[in-house]
C-alpha cells in the first residue's frame, strides 16, 4: 500500500487541480488519507492496519453544491492507474469501461468492472455527494467503505 500512496501523491497535481498531498499517517483503524481538494477526499484501507500491508479498498468521495456533483473522471482514472503501478492499460480500461457509464448513474449503488484491473462501486450518498470505491475484480467492498475516514 505504501507504493499506492506514493503513486497517488506523485499524480495528484496532474489529476486534481489545486490538490494537496495525501497524508501518509494512519487516520484510524488502518485507514490512510484525507481531503485533497475542497470537494474531494481520498481514503485507503490497508488489509493489516499499516502502510506496508496490501491495499484492501480505496475510496474517493466528492461533493458538490446545490444538489449537483460532477464526476471527477481524471481523478478517478488517476487513482485506478495508481493501484496498478501506473500501467497505461488501466487508463485505457477506465476510458473504455467506466467513463461511458459514469455519466449515466441512475441507481443508488452501481458496480462497474474496469477491465481485469478493478471494480468501481459508485454510491450516491446524497444529491450532492458521491463515493467511488475501488476493490479487486469480484471483491465486494468492505462494510462502510464508502464512509472511510468519517
Amino acid at each position: 500500500m505504501n507504493d499506492v500512496l506514493a503513486q497517488i501523491n506523485l499524480q495528484l497535481p496532474l489529476i486534481a487541480e489545486g490538490a494537496t498531498k495525501l497524508p501518509t499517517s494512519v487516520v484510524r483503524d488502518g485507514v490512510f488519507g484525507g481531503a485533497v481538494t475542497r470537494s474531494a477526499e481520498i481514503y485507503l484501507l490497508s488489509s493489516a492496519g499499516h502502510a506496508f500491508s496490501p491495499l484492501r479498498a480505496a475510496t474517493v468521495r466528492v461533493s458538490g453544491s446545490g444538489g449537483t456533483v460532477q464526476t471527477p473522471a481524471r481523478l478517478l482514472s488517476g487513482i485506478g492507474v495508481s493501484l496498478f503501478a501506473l500501467d497505461v492499460d488501466a487508463v485505457d480500461a477506465f476510458r473504455r469501461d467506466a467513463l461511458p457509464r459514469l455519466s449515466l448513474i441512475a441507481e443508488t449503488r452501481t458496480k462497474i468492472t474496469v477491465g481485469s484491473y478493478y471494480d468501481l462501486t459508485v454510491t450516491v450518498l446524497s444529491p450532492s455527494s458521491l463515493a467511488f470505491v475501488f476493490t479487486p475484480v469480484g471483491v465486494v467492498p468492505p462494510p462502510g467503505a464508502e464512509s472511510l475516514g468519517v
